[in-house]
């Protein structure tokens, strides 16, 4: 789980505990216990975060990719009291997990299912991670989806719109992968694209 959640403060990492079925009935020094264990194994770098990264990148998404493939709703408990950085990382290791060749696509299908789930936190943090991130498609077939659901308010629309950037390779020229309604919002469209050969060089990897 720290592979996909970071953690920037001790209350942050208790919350992220607390949220696990395995320590959420456990009183506070067994969930101390265990921070202080991780962070022995995975020492803290100078950012301040509570515990360190599995390095390298690579190694770390395939673990987190073992772990999701027997678990696809490993990080489901933890999501109500997830901050948006954390939520951030989580997509990004799972986009990342999802395209290695190992999984063989099997992990892009539950990714896609996690943001349907829980759209309302990460539905907007699926827009910010599919334009930095080498193979967006299953973040941009969530999203196609949320906004071909007829249920969906048009304000939320238009808070995810909002999101768009102005310029972005990765967005620019995909069609819709759903006849979806473009909401226009300071100037942008809701368009939610197919994958395009062209993307913008998501942050490298160690």
């Amino acid at each position: 789980m720290m592979v996909l959640f970071a953690a920037a403060s001790r209350a942050e990492a208790d919350r992220l505990l607390a949220g696990l079925p395995a320590l959420a009935d456990q009183p506070q020094d067994r969930r101390d216990l265990v921070r202080g264990w991780i962070a022995a194994l995975y020492p803290p770098s100078a950012d301040g975060r509570v515990w360190g990264q599995v390095e390298p990148d690579r190694l770390a998404e395939r673990f987190a990719g073992l772990r999701l493939m027997r678990d696809p709703r490993l990080p489901d408990p933890v999501l109500p009291d997830a901050t948006e950085v954390q939520t951030a990382q989580l997509l990004t290791v799972y986009t990342r997990a999802a395209n290695q060749p190992t999984f063989g696509g099997a992990l892009r299908g539950p990714l896609t299912d996690l943001v349907l789930r829980h759209q309302a936190v990460l539905a907007g943090v699926a827009v910010d991670v599919a334009v930095q991130t080498e193979a967006p498609q299953p973040l941009a077939d969530a999203l196609a989806r949320v906004a071909a659901d007829p249920g969906i308010a048009r304000t939320d629309l238009q808070v995810l719109a909002r999101r768009l950037p102005q310029f972005s390779h990765v967005l620019a020229g995909w069609p819709p992968t759903s006849p979806v309604e473009s909401w226009p919002s300071n100037g942008r469209c809701l368009q939610i694209p197919k994958i395009s050969k062209q993307h913008t060089p998501s942050s490298p990897r160690r």
